[in-house]
């Protein structure tokens, strides 16, 4: 991705920034982002459920999904079994500057996958200027470097948990 590109319409995406924030109550909030398919390769329902209680006894926390598919209906309800309705938020799907003021308004961004050949998600966060919590299983976790973000391995309950924790603190 070419940052220019991605950045062409600075004022629409910050507009729709804006609009998201308030609309979701973000202001002041530490926003986690993760943009992509709901599938089981994306492994959303583990790492809700690993950092679930964490992400409860913080009130200046929110996880915000953005896409859909197969999986909504499971993430949907590990959220509400956990009791994070006001914790995670699911948006929809969206594209370009719309999907952009996602970026724009978000503190860090997350990817969780368990496969992932590359991930041009992490690549759109890196250029929006955001820290990554990456699996060390996605392509693009050779982007990820001391300063940038984390690497975590999500099949581990520990790693992921300590990682998350060490992210939120340095977001």
């Amino acid at each position: 991705q070419l940052p220019e590109r991605l950045r062409e319409n600075r004022k629409l995406i910050e507009a729709f920034a804006t609009s998201y924030m308030r609309e979701y109550q973000l202001v002041g909030k530490k926003v986690l982002l993760f943009v992509g398919r709901f599938i089981p390769e994306k492994a959303l329902p583990i790492f809700i459920e690993r950092v679930a209680h964490i992400l409860s006894n913080r009130d200046d926390c929110r996880l915000v999904l953005v896409g859909e598919g197969v999986e909504k209906e499971q993430i949907s309800a590990i959220v509400q079994a956990n009791g994070l309705d006001k914790k995670v938020i699911l948006p929809g799907k969206f594209q370009a500057e719309e999907l952009y003021g996602w970026y724009a308004c978000a503190s860090g961004f997350v990817l969780p996958s368990l496969f992932e050949q590359f991930g041009a998600v992490v690549n759109e966060a890196l250029i929006f200027g955001l820290s990554v919590l990456c699996s060390q299983y996605a392509g693009a976790s050779i982007l990820i470097h001391q300063g940038n973000g984390y690497l975590f391995n999500p099949l581990d309950d520990s790693d992921t948990i300590n990682k998350f924790l060490l992210f939120m603190e340095n977001i």
